[in-house]
Order: structure tokens, then C-alpha cells, then sequence
């Protein structure tokens, strides 16, 4: 029965210590960083790991080796003391989530076991993947993109905007200019990164649909991020006394979360339906 009380203690100070991890991490990020997009996804990263943890519940007792308990203790405390300094924009932050995996599962587990904790580190590394995706991807193709398929938006919609470069305008009324931050690729990744978590999460069995769900992401942030440059547009072309509040919401405000939720609401339906298919394949 002792025994059992420990083993007790021992799980729920381990599992205070993550609560305390992920929280600080993103206390901090949605203070310093103004991103909302990029702070949903840090949600998603931790919450995904933690739904992957729930698979060995029974076995989140810390039983780790004498070298593994000091190396987690020095990570995690690292990262409580550093984090907590972070006063503005901190790259420190997008490899937070991968490092607190690797010492919370050091403080678990010996280090030769850590493959048991793998598809939580795979989630973590969403985070820092993002990172080197915002330095890497060109960006001026991507705008040109996004303000042209958005103008060709609005003339279905029976308008005539005219559609130069990243600008989209309306002669005599307004414009609206795709810049980097609004081309889309945050939503684009957020709703990868969504992909690759249900994947991870909930895996499908044939690599056609894995490949499917892969290819559609990306094109479901991009049509979604598409259709609110086209509203920016829209409200530009309608003008009237709320056109500044009404700009600024769906521009930097709640309002661009909201398309956000709507990728990440289809793709878990284009998910489920080919989860659904697989259990009806399955005998």
C-alpha cells in the first residue's frame, strides 16, 4: 500500500512539473510574441503531447537511471530559469516545447529508453520545424500567390478589383497589400502541422491516405488564409463607418484566428472520414 502511495506521489509531481513546463512556455509566448497564429500551434504542440502520453498513463511513474534523473533536473531547470527572462521576441521559445519533452522523459526513463516517449518528441519538433521554415521559404511567391488567387476571389463574387504584384486595389476606394505576415503561411504549417499530428496521434494504415492527408492540409490553410484576404478585400471595397474595426478584426485581431479554427475544423473532417473508411475496411 506504501509502495502504491509513492509510485502515486512520484506521477503527480511528475505530472505538475510538465503542467508547470507548458504553462510558463505559453504564458510567456502569448506575452512576448504576438502571434496568434504561432500560439495556437504551441497549443496544439503540447496538447497533442500530452494526448500521446495518455497511451502509457499506467507507466508515467519515474523510474529513471542515476544519470538520466540529473541531465532531466538540469534541462527542466534550465529551461524554468530561462524561459522566465524572456522579455520580447526569443527564438529560445520554439525549442522549448522538443527540450522539456527530452527532460521530462529523462526524469521518466533512463536515456536508452526515451524511444517510448517518441511520438510526443515528434510533436515537440513542430515548434522549432516552424522556425526553419519562417527562414528558409521564400516569401514573395507565396504573396503574389495569395493576392492574386484572393482578386480572382473577389470577381467571382461579382467585383472588379485590380490585382498588381501583392497589391490588391480598388481604384478611387482602397487597397489591400499581401505582405509577408499575411501570405498564409502560418495558417499554411498550422494546418500541416495539424496533418502530421493526427497522423502521429491516430495513425492511418495505408500510405496513399497518409500521403492524401499530407497534400490537403497545406491546400486548406492556403484556400482558407485565400478567402480572408478576400474579406479584407471585400470590406475595403464596401467601405462604411465600421470599415477600420472592421479590418483591423479579421486583419490582426480575433478574426484571423477564426479562419484558423475553420482549417483546422476541416481537416479533422477530412480525417475523420478516412479514419472512418479504414475501420470499415478493417474485418
Amino acid at each position: 500500500m506504501n509502495a502504491l502511495l509513492h509510485r502515486c506521489r512520484l506521477r503527480h509531481l511528475w505530472l505538475l512539473l510538465a503542467l508547470a513546463l507548458a504553462s510558463q512556455h505559453l504564458v510567456v509566448f502569448h506575452r512576448t510574441q504576438h502571434l496568434p497564429a504561432v500560439l495556437m500551434l504551441a497549443l496544439l504542440v503540447w496538447g497533442a503531447a500530452w494526448i500521446c502520453l495518455e497511451d502509457h498513463w499506467d507507466e508515467l511513474v519515474p523510474a529513471p537511471s542515476g544519470p538520466s534523473l540529473l541531465v532531466g533536473a538540469l534541462i527542466v531547470a534550465w529551461i524554468l530559469w530561462r524561459t522566465a527572462l524572456v522579455a520580447s521576441y526569443d527564438s529560445l521559445l520554439y525549442i522549448t516545447p522538443p527540450l522539456a519533452m527530452v527532460g521530462l522523459a529523462l526524469l521518466l526513463r533512463p536515456l536508452r529508453r526515451l524511444g517510448q516517449f517518441r511520438e510526443s518528441l515528434i510533436i515537440a519538433m513542430l515548434m522549432p520545424v516552424w522556425l526553419l521554415v519562417v527562414k528558409l521559404f521564400p516569401e514573395q511567391p507565396l504573396s503574389l500567390l495569395t493576392a492574386r488567387a484572393s482578386g480572382l476571389t473577389l470577381q467571382l463574387l461579382g467585383l472588379a478589383p485590380q490585382v498588381s504584384g501583392r497589391v490588391i486595389s480598388f481604384p478611387g476606394v482602397g487597397s489591400v497589400r499581401v505582405e509577408g505576415v499575411c501570405n498564409g503561411l502560418e495558417v499554411i504549417y498550422q494546418a500541416l502541422a495539424v496533418a502530421i499530428i493526427f497522423l502521429v496521434c491516430f495513425p492511418l494504415s495505408r500510405s496513399r491516405d497518409r500521403l492524401a492527408v499530407l497534400l490537403l492540409a497545406p491546400l486548406v490553410g492556403a484556400v482558407s488564409n485565400v478567402f480572408r484576404i478576400a474579406l479584407l478585400g471585400l470590406i475595403v471595397a464596401i467601405g462604411g463607418s465600421f470599415k477600420e474595426s472592421s479590418f483591423e478584426f479579421w486583419h490582426k485581431g480575433s478574426g484571423s484566428l477564426i479562419f484558423s479554427g475553420l482549417s483546422v475544423l476541416v481537416i479533422a473532417l477530412i480525417y475523420s472520414r478516412f479514419v472512418n473508411r479504414q475501420l470499415q475496411a478493417s474485418p
